[in-house]
Formats: C-alpha cells, sequence, structure tokens
C-alpha cells in the first residue's frame, strides 16, 4: 500500500463514525481484557456463600450468582476468554484458509476438485453442529474450542481466496510476469496474494464476530473449559436462575451483544472502504 492510499485509507476510517465507533468497542474490550486484574474487585472464582444472589449494588456491581461470586469481575475476566478465543480462531483460519484457497485456485486440476469437494462436505454442516461432533471427538477444553471454531470457519477463507484467485491469475501483469520468468511462490505471493487481503480482511472481522457468538454457545453448552469463566459459561449458570436472579444472565448476555456489534461496525466500515464496488460514485 503506497502512502498516499494509506492515507487515504485512514481518511476514510475517519470519515465512517461507525467504523470508528466498531473500532473503539474493539479496543475498549482489549483493554478491558489486558487490565482485568486491575478492573476486577474481586477473583471470579471466589465463593462467598453467605452473598449468593445478591442484587446489584455498589459492592457487586452487577450482582452475584449463586456460589456468591462476583459477576461484575467474572465478565471481566470472561472478556479475557472471548478475546483470545475470538483473535485465534480469526487468525488461524484465515491463514490456512487462505494458503488452501490459494494453492488451489492457483494450480487446478485434481488438488482443486479434492480441496474444493472436501471443502463443501464442511460446509454442508451446520456450523455448531460441526463444532459439536469435533468438542465431542477431541473433549472440552479452550484449545480444542479453538481448534473446532478454526476447522468450521476454514472453508470460508479458502473459498474466498479460491474465487479471487481464479480471476486474478488470468490478467495481464500476471501473464506478464510469468512471461518474464518470475517463479510460482513469486506470481503467488508477490502479485496474487496482496490482491485477496481486502476481501480476506472484510471476512475476518465476520469470523470474528461468529466466532464468539459459537464460543458462547458451546460453552453454554457446556463444551467450554469449565475451569475458566466466559460469557458463555456464566450464560449456562444463570439459566437456572434466570426468574429468580435474572442479571446473572442479563449481564454476559449485554457483553455478547457489544462484542458482535463492535466487530460488525467495523467489518461493514472496511467493506465499504476496501470493496471498490462499494465506492459512491
Amino acid at each position: 500500500m503506497t502512502n498516499l492510499n494509506r492515507y487515504r485509507f485512514y481518511r476514510s476510517i475517519k470519515s465512517n463514525k461507525l467504523t470508528l465507533l466498531g473500532f473503539a468497542i474493539i479496543i475498549i474490550l482489549t483493554v478491558i481484557a489486558l487490565a482485568a486484574p486491575f478492573i476486577a474487585p474481586f477473583d471470579p472464582s471466589d465463593v462467598h456463600i453467605t452473598e449468593r444472589l445478591k442484587n446489584p449494588d455498589l459492592k457487586y456491581l452487577m450482582g452475584t450468582d449463586e456460589y456468591g461470586r462476583d459477576i461484575f469481575s467474572r465478565v471481566i475476566f470472561g472478556t479475557r476468554v472471548s478475546l483470545q478465543v475470538s483473535f485465534l480462531v480469526t487468525i488461524i483460519s484465515t491463514v490456512i484458509g487462505t494458503v488452501i484457497g490459494l494453492w488451489s485456485g492457483y494450480f487446478g486440476g485434481v488438488s482443486d476438485f479434492i480441496i474444493m469437494r472436501t471443502i463443501d462436505g464442511l460446509m454442508s454442516f451446520p456450523a455448531l453442529l460441526l463444532s459439536l461432533f469435533i468438542m465431542a471427538a477431541f473433549g472440552s477444553s479452550t484449545t480444542n474450542l479453538i481448534l473446532a471454531l478454526s476447522i468450521v470457519f476454514i472453508p470460508n477463507s479458502a473459498r474466498l481466496t479460491r474465487n479471487a484467485v481464479l480471476t486474478i491469475r488470468e490478467l495481464e501483469y500476471v501473464e506478464s510476469s510469468r512471461a518474464c520468468g518470475a517463479g510460482t511462490l513469486r506470481i503467488m505471493f508477490d502479485h496474487i496474494l496482496p490482491n485477496c487481503i481486502p476481501p480476506l480482511i472484510i471476512n475476518s472481522t465476520v469470523v470474528f464476530g461468529y466466532a464468539i457468538l459459537s464460543e458462547a454457545a458451546l460453552s453454554f453448552l457446556g463444551f467450554g473449559d469449565s475451569s475458566i469463566s466466559s460469557w458463555g459459561a456464566i450464560l449456562s449458570d444463570g439459566r437456572d436462575f434466570i426468574f429468580q436472579a435474572p442479571w446473572i444472565s442479563i449481564y454476559p448476555g449485554i457483553a455478547i451483544s457489544i462484542f458482535v456489534l463492535g466487530a460488525n461496525l467495523t467489518g461493514d466500515g472496511l467493506r465499504d472502504i476496501l470493496d471498490p464496488r462499494m465506492e459512491k460514485i
């Protein structure tokens, strides 16, 4: 990206208020996750039986659960889990999916057929159902949760990259580089891959939002790591007290909504900026 294009990119972001809001939400949540030990007033695992199911007040800003654990502290530390899972799933699925799609789209032939039929097979399963199968096979842990969600989201990045490569590899400048003796790897990574990045960035923001929803759903169903506080696990704990102590479920639900809102606003803004077809004439 040249200095002029970089300047236009930053100016476009600054002029889009919703994109700035999305970025602000993600940055604030990241700061909260990093500073969780300093922000949370209590250890999220501390049990105070005498304080169980307390209403929100000045001491317990979001109330307590059935074990007397501070919901505010649990939600704060849950931000760490959600960001960790979302970032890692987005990075792993995007990198692996990009490499698969780049190979499949550039070389074509039998390898393309095998890869795409495998991708079609994975995409034929509902994402949550496929995640459940993988978690049931490997067990419940944060590592396996990240692995399962990465496998689920790899096909999207692979197919998106392949479609872009099929178009780009036939362009004149690629043919010129090939005629000048440029090697396969140089053509793939110097000429084709950079032009696949804008749609991949947009797709990554979508994966980022879906990853937190999927993590919350799996944790809610009991497939997460029970030893750590995640928003989905807190929601699961609160379902038995939804009428007696609704705050146990309300606050992590709000946190999930804010997180996904930030990811969606960021993704929409980047789509408008990076996709030439969305540019206003």
